[in-house]
């Protein structure tokens, strides 16, 4: 039985190429900490959504599910439509825990990275 796992949620786009460098991104990191415990979820306009992801990863036993918005800063979407659905999640699943981390954007990691780029980019 699994028991916890992390959802990477990016927006999506109706745009078929827009997924792709997630794609990339996604599979090494699945290949390094297991493919029944790192997924990737959109908002809109692709799929798989968070909803979609949930329900499987539900079905495969697991206990806690940590969501890592792909986000800069905290938006509409993070401020209201990502709590309304974990709260219905939360609902369908009462013996899960599922948790929203802050987005990257407010990760030290992803600033230090931002200067790296700013510096290099000088």
């Amino acid at each position: 039985m699994k028991r916890s796992c992390l959802v990477l949620l990016a927006h999506g786009s109706r745009n078929a190429k827009w997924s792709g460098t997630l794609d990339t991104a996604l599979d090494p990191l699945r290949d390094e900490f297991g493919r029944e415990r790192v997924y990737l979820a959109y908002l809109q306009m692709a799929r798989p959504t968070l909803s979609d992801v949930v329900r499987t990863v539900a079905a495969e036993g697991a206990r806690t599910i940590r969501i890592l918005p792909l986000m800069i800063s905290e938006g509409n979407h993070l401020q209201e439509d990502v709590p309304s659905e974990v709260e219905a999640l939360v609902e369908e699943y009462p013996s899960i825990s599922i948790e929203v981390l802050p987005p990257i954007g407010k990760h030290p990691l992803f600033q230090e990275m931002m200067r790296r780029l700013v510096r290099e980019s000088l």
